[in-house]
C-alpha cells in the first residue's frame, strides 16, 4: 500500500530538553508508484501553533524539558504538496556512530545500508544509509560511517544490500551503557562478534 505524501527517509524523534534540525530532504510518494521521489528544500510548520513546550524556528524543532506531549505534528511542504507528519518526543536519545569495514571491496559501501531495530522488539521499518564521510583509521583502512539517534540504548543491526535483502550479514547487537548517551561501534564483514565486543575493545 502506497500512501501519497511527503515523509522523512528515517523517522524523527526529539528528546525533551533538546533541539533537532529537521531534514530538508524527504521522500515524496505518489499514488500508484512504489518508488518515491527525493524532494529537497522542504519547509516545516507546527500544526498546533500553541503546543506547550514546543517551538519550530528556521527548521529547528526544540522541545522543553517539561513538555507533556508524546508527539509533535508538523506540516511538511515542498511548495506543491503538503503532508502532516508526527514527530515522536522521547525522554532521552542515544547517539550511535557505526563504522563498517569490508576488507575485500570497500567500493560496496555505496550499495549497503543497515536494518536497525530495538532489542526490545520495536521495529523502525526502514533502511539506514551510511550518512557520513568514510572514516580512515590509523592503519589506512576505510570504513563506511553513519551516525543516528534513537530513543533506545539497545539495538540490533543487520548490514544488507541497500533498500532490499538480496545480500545480508549476520545480526549484531549494539548497546550503549545506560549512564552514557553516545556510543561508537565497529562492524567487520565476516566477523560475527557482537558489536558490543568491538565497542569495548576496538580503537
Amino acid at each position: 500500500v502506497v500512501v501519497p505524501g511527503l515523509v522523512p527517509e528515517n523517522g524523527i524523534e526529539v528528546a525533551k530538553g533538546e533541539s533537532e534540525p529537521l531534514p530538508t530532504t524527504v521522500q515524496k510518494y505518489i499514488k500508484n508508484t512504489l518508488t518515491p521521489e527525493t524532494v529537497e528544500n522542504v519547509t516545516y510548520e507546527l500544526v498546533k501553533k500553541d503546543q506547550k513546550g514546543v517551538t519550530l524556528e528556521n527548521g529547528v524543532l526544540s522541545v522543553a524539558e517539561d513538555c507533556e506531549e508524546s508527539k509533535v505534528p508538523v506540516q511538511i511542504s515542498d511548495g506543491k504538496t503538503s503532508s502532516v507528519y508526527n514527530i515522536n518526543v522521547a525522554d532521552k536519545m542515544y547517539q550511535f556512530t557505526i563504522h563498517y569495514y569490508d576488507e575485500e571491496d570497500p567500493s560496496v559501501y555505496a550499495d549497503r545500508d543497515m536494518w536497525i531495530w530495538e532489542q526490545s522488539g520495536k521495529a523502525y521499518n526502514t533502511g539506514y544509509t551510511f550518512n557520513e564521510k568514510n572514516h580512515t583509521d590509523a592503519l589506512g583502512r576505510e570504513w563506511a560511517t553513519a551516525t543516528y539517534k534513537f530513543p533506545s540504548n539497545a539495538l540490533n543491526v543487520i548490514i544488507r544490500s541497500k533498500g532490499e535483502w538480496s545480500y545480508q550479514e549476520t545480526q549484531r547487537e549494539m548497546t550503549i551503557p545506560e549512564d552514557k548517551t553516545k556510543g561508537e561501534f565497529w562492524l567487520i564483514k565476516g566477523n560475527d562478534l557482537s558489536a558490543d565486543q568491538w565497542y569495548e575493545n576496538f580503537p
